[in-house]
């Protein structure tokens, strides 16, 4: 089998799908799709995206962003609030909870960020229960792998029990 010198592209967090190449004329369906993606997408202001770089066990976040007044700016106008030290605050444990191993990636950080950003909180108390909810989906994603890889029927009572739990606060918090 060949090896191809091509890098792969992943879309960052507010980009379009890559485009196919070769040449393809797209369905209605496929069509609408593109536009209602794009509707949505343009009815929000952007995302502000962050890079995760590790010297040692020591996390350093930063921006992937040219001008850092305005990457504060649109992490404040995600969380609802004129307060740098509050978006800063929730930024650091976002981060801290975004993990699901034992260091914190970019991609993880980047998504638990958009789902803040989809909820789209209007104050400073629906953004802390924007990321609380950010938090309870991770852990309820990953009680659910861990059930399905359940050896015994002590970690299935375990985990099924978990799982339980964090999927009726997820719930709750939606239903506030």
């Amino acid at each position: 089998m060949k090896r191809s010198n091509k890098m792969k592209h992943t879309p960052g967090p507010n980009s379009p799908p890559a485009a196919p190449s070769i040449s393809y004329e797209p369905t209605t369906h496929e069509r609408a799709a593109v536009e209602r993606y794009r509707a949505r997408r343009d009815e929000k202001p952007p995302l502000p995206g962050f890079k995760v770089q590790y010297q040692g066990d020591t996390a350093t976040i930063s921006p992937h962003h040219a001008d850092p007044v305005y990457v504060h700016a649109l992490l404040a106008n995600m969380v609802a609030t004129g307060d740098s030290t509050f978006s800063g605050g929730l930024l650091d444990q976002i981060a801290n909870v975004a993990r699901s191993g034992k260091h914190l990636t970019a991609r993880e950080l980047n998504f638990a960020l958009a789902t803040v950003h989809a909820i789209g909180p209007r104050d400073p108390t629906e953004a802390l229960l924007a990321a609380q909810m950010a938090a309870i989906h991770q852990a309820t994603m990953v009680a659910t792998r861990r059930l399905n890889h359940t050896e015994t029927i002590d970690q299935q009572d375990s985990c099924s029990g978990m799982l339980n739990r964090l999927a009726r606060t997820f719930a709750a918090q939606v239903e506030a």
